[in-house]
């Protein structure tokens, strides 16, 4: 089952479900909730191809992506940056 991140107070499986809190869904179901959940970043990322994937962890900054299969881009996407950690600077102006 797809996970989702709930957007507001919910009512799940017996439990309330805060805003920000993941649950799993079936795709009917978020479909009925409509804007109050969306995909998890793990599911959104699971959607898309290798190449598309290998591209983002390269902007990041991801060593060893070349090698890496689906599983483990998705992975080390979905994990947050290190503590102090900033997005690799590209500077696209050209060098004198």
């Amino acid at each position: 089952m797809p996970k989702y991140i709930s957007n507001a107070y919910l009512a799940h499986a017996g439990k309330i479900v805060q805003p920000g809190e993941p649950l799993e869904l079936t795709e009917e179901q978020a479909d009925r909730l409509g804007d109050k959940v969306e995909l998890s970043e793990e599911t959104q990322l699971g959607e898309k191809t290798v190449s598309e994937l290998k591209e983002e962890a390269k902007a990041k900054g991801i060593e060893g992506y070349v090698k890496m299969k689906k599983d483990e881009l998705i992975d080390a996407l979905a994990k947050p940056a290190p503590e102090g950690a900033t997005e690799p600077f590209t500077d696209d102006t050209e060098q004198e």
